[in-house]
């Protein structure tokens, strides 16, 4: 799948992937503190016709750049289309 692309960076690691991603949130209802949307349900009305080797595609696929060490509260910059 072709399109946008971004750079991903953290600490020593660099990654390239998709310039844009997508996420629902679930909130709950505030009278009731249940949650009641349906997620799944509205990423597969929208993604289910994704050209992808997963039923429901839900992430972001990344290609290394350059491999190095990650740590706790290392800030994660991201270039590029979407950022």
């Amino acid at each position: 799948m072709a399109g946008p692309r971004a750079e991903i960076r953290s600490g020593g690691a660099e990654a390239e992937g998709p310039g844009q991603g997508a996420a629902l949130r679930r909130p709950p209802d505030p009278e009731r503190g249940d949650v009641d949307l349906r997620t799944l349900h509205h990423l597969q009305a929208y993604r289910g016709d994704t050209d992808s080797p997963e039923p429901l595609p839900f992430g972001v696929y990344a290609t290394v750049e350059r491999a190095g060490r990650i740590r706790l509260g290392d800030p994660v910059a991201v270039t590029g289309p979407g950022s």
